[in-house]
């Protein structure tokens, strides 16, 4: 009888114990706390060309390329110089060349924008590329991006480029060789006498938009071109040159009496900006041409003379 009682004492323990361990684990799930998200990592911000160098090696070049992009305009060259240095010691370059070829429109322009700041030689031709999109925002951008960029070869580059203008618009390649201005003169210069006939003429349209006197006399050659396109572009060039121009006053005389009236029409412009004085009575002489277009030129330029 009493080996019974303690058995059923031992029994009616296990169970109390058993009931309270059960109500413990039932107050800890109801009195717990919840378990805290990890906090996520806060998007970066920086406000300055120090706190984006700090930031390079620790966040991916993806979430970085808007701040490059919008402090870019405000940062010293050396500033910049140290940027370039830091994106492509991490690889920013073959990053984003790689996204050119991105399916996501917005991605490829990002691309094209970072590059323009941050890119060496490797970007050159894949930029020339996103120029050639037949997506006006890509090569829009693409033009923004290589005024931007240093490279060797860039403007000579560009400047071949203006021999194929069913792949490159040759509006924007000429925009972005003035946007590098005197730079721009030697290169075109050397490349002038062997270009095709179409990029011969982009050419000399863009030294007259320079308006470089280191162009004069290639341009005098010009306006003795056999070609009547290529000596109205050149006369025209020479009315744009600034500053002092010698030794044009035989060609443009020649010009004059050229039997294309573009040619005679361009001509009678340089004397008039070119202010050449002696050549008054030539002009004179235009104002009976039989092309109104020759003699209200004319007309302009000897007001200018006078």
């Amino acid at each position: 009888r009493k080996a019974d009682e303690a058995a059923r004492r031992c029994v009616a323990m296990w169970w109390e114990v058993l009931g309270l361990g059960l109500l413990c684990l039932v107050a800890l799930a109801l009195f717990r706390p919840k378990n805290e998200k990890t906090p996520e990592r806060k998007p970066p911000n920086p406000q300055n060309g120090e706190e984006l160098l700090q930031l390079v090696p620790i966040h991916d070049p993806a979430v970085l390329a808007p701040h490059v992009v919008a402090l870019w305009p405000t940062l010293d060259q050396e500033t910049r110089k140290k940027l370039k240095e830091a994106v492509h010691a991490y690889g920013w370059e073959a990053y984003f060349i790689t996204d050119l070829e991105d399916p996501d429109l917005e991605k490829r322009i990002r691309a094209v924008e970072i590059l323009g700041l941050i890119g060496g030689k490797k970007s050159l031709w894949p930029l020339m590329s996103a120029l050639a999109s037949r997506n006006e925002r890509v090569c829009f951008a693409a033009t923004a991006a290589l005024k931007e960029l240093q490279s060797p070869g860039l403007i000579e580059t560009l400047i071949e480029a203006l021999g194929v203008p069913e792949r490159w618009p040759p509006a924007r390649v000429a925009e972005i060789i003035l946007s590098k201005g005197r730079e721009s003169v030697m290169p075109l210069l050397e490349k002038l006498a062997s270009a095709s006939p179409a990029a011969k003429g982009y050419i000399i349209e863009i030294l007259g938009e320079l308006g470089d006197v280191r162009a004069v006399p290639y341009l005098i050659e010009g306006v003795e071109d056999e070609d009547p396109v290529i000596r109205a572009k050149s006369a025209r060039a020479l009315a744009q040159i600034n500053g002092p121009v010698m030794g044009v006053t035989k060609s443009l005389q020649q010009a004059l009496k050229d039997e294309a009236w573009e040619v005679r029409a361009q001509a009678a412009l340089a004397v008039g900006n070119l202010r050449i004085y002696e050549m008054a009575a030539s002009l004179e002489e235009l104002l009976s041409d039989p092309d109104w277009r020759v003699k209200e030129t004319a007309e302009k330029a000897l007001k200018q003379l006078n």
